[in-house]
């Protein structure tokens, strides 16, 4: 069977080649927007994000967090790898670009369906039905 990946799997989180420099990003117009690194998951400790507008580096937790963490290989590398990215901060510009060090192998091609799924939660505004709620 080929493979039909771009990086090999990097469980070390230090590969030259899976790390992917300046990648843009627009980003909606919405409270909570959300990014999808173009090859998937990310070792969230050399993440940068970097509004293009204003060239400010972001801070994760302030102006935005790392979600989805991606079990089996967390566990097995001993580093945090997620697969989105919510840009919590309304004061950044629609325009910003991710550094990232990829995880590569089959797990690149699960970002844009993770993408769509956190979008159309945060864009869904049903109110809840507490009492159907369990526990």
């Amino acid at each position: 069977m080929p493979n039909n990946t771009r990086f090999n799997v990097d469980l070390t989180g230090t590969s030259i080649n899976n790390k992917i420099l300046n990648e843009p990003h627009v980003l909606a117009n919405r409270v909570y927007r959300s990014i999808a690194p173009t090859y998937g998951p990310y070792y969230t400790e050399s993440l940068v994000v970097e509004d293009s507008a204003t060239m400010q580096i972001l801070t994760r937790d302030v102006h935005y967090k790392c979600l989805d963490v991606v079990g089996i290989p967390t566990a097995q590398s001993g580093k945090e790898i997620c697969t989105i990215i919510i840009v919590v901060d309304e004061d950044i510009s629609s325009n910003v670009r991710i550094t990232y060090q990829a995880l590569g192998g089959q797990y690149e091609k699960t970002h844009e369906a993770i993408k769509l799924l956190v979008d159309n939660l945060l864009t869904d505004n049903r109110p809840i039905y507490w009492p159907s709620v369990a526990n």
